[in-house]
This record gives structure tokens, sequence and C-alpha cells, in this order.
């Protein structure tokens, strides 16, 4: 996957929560950094990446059917090669020491508890877009950290 190296071709971040409200919260924190693609349930954002690369993503973990975790799993191994460098974050009121274990041997970047503070969250996402792509100087450029 080629990452964007210049300000006018931003870098695609897809949320993934069943709250709206915590959707708009998570919009409202990244969106001067990348253009945001929202979807309310693990259904939509499997239809999402199957149609459409993403180049991070931030899911809730307990949705209705498909959870976030299930969609990390698909987007790790069940897409085209390229696709399995995607960061992918799980974000979790659920918490517990068994859930990071399965996010890790999905290969989510993080695992992060609800209430999320802003600073976390963005030295999170900073932190997996370095890792993945490979590229320290990425959060720099995207504006994330100075």
């Amino acid at each position: 996957m080629t990452v964007p190296t210049d300000s006018s071709q931003p870098l695609e971040l897809l949320i993934v929560d069943d709250d709206a409200a915590f959707r708009e919260t998570l919009r409202e924190l990244l969106e001067p950094f990348f253009r945001i693609i929202e979807a309310e349930c693990g259904e939509e954002a499997l239809e999402i990446v199957d149609e459409h690369p993403v180049d991070l993503g931030l899911f809730d973990y307990q949705m209705r059917v498909v959870t976030g975790l299930d969609v990390i799993r698909h987007i790790k191994t069940e897409l085209q090669a390229e696709l399995s460098v995607v960061p992918c974050i799980l974000i979790t009121a659920s918490y517990s020491p068994d859930l990071v274990r399965q996010a890790e041997a999905a290969h989510a970047s993080a695992i992060l508890k609800k209430p999320v503070k802003r600073s976390e969250l963005i030295a999170t996402v900073s932190i997996a877009l370095r890792e993945s792509y490979q590229d320290p100087t990425l959060p720099t450029r995207l504006g994330l950290v100075s």
C-alpha cells in the first residue's frame, strides 16, 4: 500500500462505532488530519473495506453482530496482502487482558479503553501510522505532531 506523500491526498480513516455521538467526537478530533469515512456497524465496515481501501481504522469492539475485532481480523487476513499493513486500533469499554490477547493475535495496532483522552488517541494513531507504514515522518507530515 502506498501512503500519500503530499497533503493533496489525505489519508482515509474509517471510524466504526454504533454510538453516533462517539463517532462524531472521533470525527471532530481527527477530521483536520484525515478524510473520514464512518460506519455504524461491523457489517457496514466489512462492505466498506471490501470495496474501498482505507489507510487507518478505528473500531469499536462491542457491536451487535460483527465486532470491531471481527473487522480487524478480516482486514488483516482476508483482504489483499497490501491491505494487511493498514493500522487498526480497537476501542472498547470492555478492556480486559483476554481482549488484549485477542487483539494482539488479530494484529491490531493498539487497543484503547473508553473513554479515550484526546492526547492518548492522537499519540496512538501517530505510533500506529509510523510503525505500520514504516515512515517516521508520516505523523508530522499529517500535522498530528509538531
